[in-house]
């Protein structure tokens, strides 16, 4: 089984189980959902959304919030 959602300007393909870093800001440890799927997989069948699947989301936890260290960019 999987999915594909869309995350801001991206596209991803998730599966249960999966570990994936997103690019957030002031997300706390938690529940997230994603409620813009593209396509669906049950194994069986593939439900391709015009543009979204209708009733369809993808709900994942979020474990830690991650920063990396800051940058300085001079023009």
């Amino acid at each position: 089984m999987y999915a594909i959602i869309r995350d801001g300007s991206r596209q991803l393909r998730v599966e249960k189980g999966q570990t994936i870093q997103f690019d957030r800001k002031g997300d706390k440890t938690g529940k997230i959902e994603f409620g813009d799927v593209l396509v669906l997989h049950d194994g069986e069948k593939v439900k391709v959304g015009a543009p979204l699947v209708k009733g369809a989301k993808v709900v994942g936890e979020i474990i830690k919030n991650v920063a990396d260290r800051k940058i300085r960019v001079y023009k």
